[in-house]
């Protein structure tokens, strides 16, 4: 229920406004997202930079309480992966056999990378953005 309350506030509704991660974003960072991105322009830019925006939460909690990455890829361990690729592909109307791969794929991309490490931060980035746009983004110094 948090991370569903923090999602309404980050993407629909933040004091009486857009959602926060939407509503707080600057021209400056749609154009370094778009520059980064290789998108044309920076408004291209405002889905991913959302992202960026929730994902400074994850970097906070996990600077405050480092021990919950642990728990996250230990209860993502645990997941039956059969059971959950059937419900999923279900509730999706999507074939099981391609849900199981792809939830696979996403648990293994969650658990890659030590999210304590702003490094690491910046890596997980990069796959997830060659992954979505097909095209390795930039890195700036």
């Amino acid at each position: 229920m948090d991370h569903y309350e923090l999602d309404l506030r980050s993407h629909d509704t933040f004091q009486n406004d857009a959602g926060y991660a939407f509503s707080h974003q600057t021209q400056r960072l749609r154009e370094l997202v778009a520059q980064a991105c290789g998108f044309d322009t920076p408004e291209q830019a405002r889905g991913i930079a959302h992202n960026f925006i929730e994902a400074g939460v994850d970097v906070n909690l996990l600077r405050s309480d480092g021990h919950v990455q642990g728990l996250v890829r230990e209860s993502l361990s645990a997941v039956d992966i059969e059971l959950i690729s059937k419900y999923v592909a279900d509730f999706l109307k999507a074939n099981p056999a391609d849900t199981r791969t792809k939830l696979t794929a996403y648990i293994d991309l969650l658990v890659k990378y030590d999210l304590r490490d702003l490094d690491e931060w910046v890596k997980l980035w990069v796959e997830i953005i060659s992954l979505l746009l097909k095209k390795k983004p930039m890195i700036m110094p």
